[in-house]
């Protein structure tokens, strides 16, 4: 079990994983100059962030999982990957909405916003018996 407030070797991975997310959206997206853009940048790493962490537990503690009267159920976690996900789309849809249309996004970006959401293999679900 974690510790709140001390880092565990999976945290520092996904806060990593999470600045350089947050560091290409801002270049791709321009936020600097605006503070609504900041807002939802700040909103949609946030989204990120938990997105990797509920995908993470799902791979540690497997996609279902017993419930109170011992019976199997969908795993809490999958509900949050499911509502990030969506919120992520959004924000990314308001974020390009406001994006300076001077400034083009680079293939760059659009690359490593794919790599980041899509191309991650799914946790493989964890068998019980």
């Amino acid at each position: 079990m974690a510790i709140p407030g001390k880092s565990t070797p999976r945290s520092s991975a996904i806060e990593s994983r999470v600045r350089r997310f947050r560091q290409k959206m801002r270049s791709a997206y321009g936020c600097r100059k605006d503070e609504t853009q900041e807002t939802l940048l700040d909103l949609l790493t946030d989204a990120y962030s938990r997105y990797l962490g509920a995908r993470q537990l799902i791979a540690d503690e497997g996609l279902m999982v017993p419930g109170r009267a011992g019976e199997r159920k969908r795993h809490p976690a999958a509900l949050t990957e499911r509502d990030c996900r969506f919120a992520m789309v959004k924000l990314l849809e308001q974020l390009e909405a406001g994006r300076d249309k001077s400034r083009e996004r680079s293939d760059a970006a659009d690359q490593y916003l794919e790599d980041a959401l899509v191309s991650d293999a799914p946790p493989r679900p964890k068998l019980v018996s």
